[in-house]
């Protein structure tokens, strides 16, 4: 559905974290589920936030999917990911 973020990603060796505010629109709540999709960490594990309250945690091998139907509200919403590993976020996070 949408890029949820621009020029965030990188390399990185350790602790790394991410954060960036997303503007989703009041139709995207009338959706049954909104889910968030990393595709391009690579990394050991990961932890996601949105408006403060955790989403998630990844391990490495799992997919890296996290249903934020709970945490998201119309207009500004900041996202927070913290990654630990020797690795980088190299694709933009996926909202749909």
């Amino acid at each position: 559905m949408q890029n949820a973020t621009k020029g965030i990603w990188g390399r990185y060796q350790g602790i790394a974290w991410y954060r960036v505010n997303v503007t989703i629109p009041a139709e995207q709540l009338e959706k049954p589920k909104t889910e968030l999709m990393l595709p391009g960490i690579t990394a050991k594990e990961a932890w996601v936030w949105v408006n403060g309250r955790i989403v998630g945690y990844w391990k490495a091998e799992e997919p890296i999917v996290f249903d934020i139907t709970s945490a998201i509200k119309s207009g500004d919403n900041l996202f927070a990911i913290r990654i630990n590993g020797d690795g980088g976020l190299w694709l933009r996070p996926i909202i749909w």
